[in-house]
């Protein structure tokens, strides 16, 4: 979770390998410049975990997981310099067999918070069941649900516009399908729609900008499907061979995702995006011990946060902190047919920091009017000399860069005159047919006589 000086909060759990022995939390502070602030360890129930965090005043809410008989530890504020816990925690569920799955934080401060509860003595019925909590928490709407009478466990909550909630999850009917859901305000249910991808794989999911959400899942090949907030299939399924453990939509729709996959004898995350034409594009890096990331976040201008986890033969179990920078564009402009006055030429955009993780949007400006938005302007310059041409690039997430170019046109090249010959008038006098003739032509002679032999 990003942090206001532009560091970043982080949470890990560690088994302490012992059933009677509670396990622990860590959450850590980090400063924009990738330095640890500060680590602090919570004690937890047995097998539950952190799962969350988020913004609550000067200090970081906290979600915890539930156990059996409560051992577990509800959402509680951990003072913001770690020093130690600074409210009481909240159970947000009743029950011996209640398990937080995720939670949803709306841009007013409140939270939905999703998770699976079990009825009787073994996990033997499973019901989703999702709450709505105010920003101050005074308010608490809950329901529980299952689709289409089948057990169902909820393993992803996302907010919606509307203050409501989408829950993704699965099914146990068989074939143990995935499932996304919609619940309003009120939490009531709105739609579900049913994935033709079953279990077991993994599945990810975030919110898209026009309301909607896009759930990626494993299932060997990869998919990528967009659901509008009424339910309907935008753009239907994208295949990829990738398995998604982390993602997040930027502004105009283009989907940053981590990936982790198994080569040879390691682990080899990376992160790649989907774009809004559903151009693919993927970046694999390897870093010691890391093997996989959990948490993306996009942040303004563009630059990327990611959490990792792996092993590192000396420090043991790491949690790492990767930032990856989206630069401005640096654009330049790459002239690619002649540049003569009167004639169409070609201009090329080009940006010197490589392919954007998104689109850009280009202006061409001459003497201070817009004369093109593509990638490629076809310009006709009436006289020759300087012209100058003005370049701006903007990517998705606001940042822009901009080039004049001075350009010299040409003149066309003036043809040489051919030279017009004009033949010297005859003197012979004409005959009948225009036919000239000479001392010895068609008619015979000068004098009429026949021609000797």
């Amino acid at each position: 979770m990003p942090a206001p000086d532009g560091g970043y909060y982080a949470s890990a759990n560690r088994d302490d390998g012992e059933r009677s022995t509670a396990w622990t939390g860590l959450v850590a502070r980090v400063d924009a410049d990738g330095e640890r602030r500060w680590l602090t360890e919570v004690e937890l129930g047995y097998r539950t975990r952190i799962f969350g965090l988020a913004r609550e005043g000067d200090g970081v809410l906290v979600f915890g997981d539930f156990a059996r008989d409560d051992q577990g530890k509800g959402p509680f504020v951990l003072a913001d310099d770690g020093s130690g816990e600074t409210s009481d925690p909240e159970y947000l569920s009743t029950g011996a067999y209640a398990k937080v799955e995720a939670f949803a934080e709306f841009e007013d401060g409140g939270d939905a918070v999703s998770g699976t509860s079990f009825s009787g003595s073994a996990p033997a019925h499973r019901e989703g069941w999702v709450q709505r909590l105010s920003p101050d928490r005074s308010q608490r709407d809950a329901t529980t649900f299952q689709v289409e009478d089948e057990d169902t466990v909820a393993e992803i909550c996302l907010p919606a516009n509307d203050g409501g909630a989408y829950v993704v999850g699965r099914t146990y009917d068989g074939t143990d399908a995935y499932f996304a859901t919609r619940f309003d305000a009120a939490l009531d249910r709105t739609w579900t729609y049913r994935f033709d991808h079953v279990y077991p794989s993994e599945v990810e999911g975030c919110r898209h900008p026009d309301g909607g959400i896009v759930i990626a899942t494993d299932q060997r090949d990869g998919r990528f499907t967009h659901l509008t907030a009424d339910g309907d299939v935008a753009r239907g399924q994208s295949s990829m061979d990738r398995t998604v453990t982390a993602m997040e939509a930027g502004p105009d729709g283009t989907i940053l995702f981590a990936e982790n996959r198994w080569r040879g004898s390691t682990y080899k995350p990376g992160l790649g995006r989907l774009g809004p034409k559903r151009d693919h594009r993927f970046e694999r890096f390897e870093i010691e011990g890391l093997k996989r990331l959990t948490d993306l976040h996009v942040e303004t201008g563009g630059d990327l946060t990611a959490v990792g986890h792996g092993w590192h033969s000396d420090a043991g179990v790491q949690v790492s902190l990767l930032r990856f920078r989206n630069p401005a564009p640096d654009p330049d402009v790459e002239v690619l047919r002649p540049l003569v006055a009167g004639e169409s030429t070609w201009l090329k955009a080009t940006n010197a920091n490589g392919k954007p993780r998104g689109h850009l949007d280009y202006t061409w400006y001459h003497q201070g009017e817009v004369v093109g938005e593509q990638e490629h302007l076809h310009p006709t310059f009436e006289t020759p000399g300087e012209h100058e041409v003005t370049l701006e690039i903007v990517d998705e997430f606001g940042k822009s860069g901009s080039v004049t170019k001075t350009l010299r046109v040409d003149a066309p090249e003036t043809p040489t005159p051919t030279p017009t010959v004009t033949p010297p008038e005859s003197t012979d006098p004409p005959t009948e047919g225009g036919l000239t003739t000479g001392a010895r032509g068609f008619l015979g002679s000068a004098s009429g006589a026949p021609s000797p032999g």
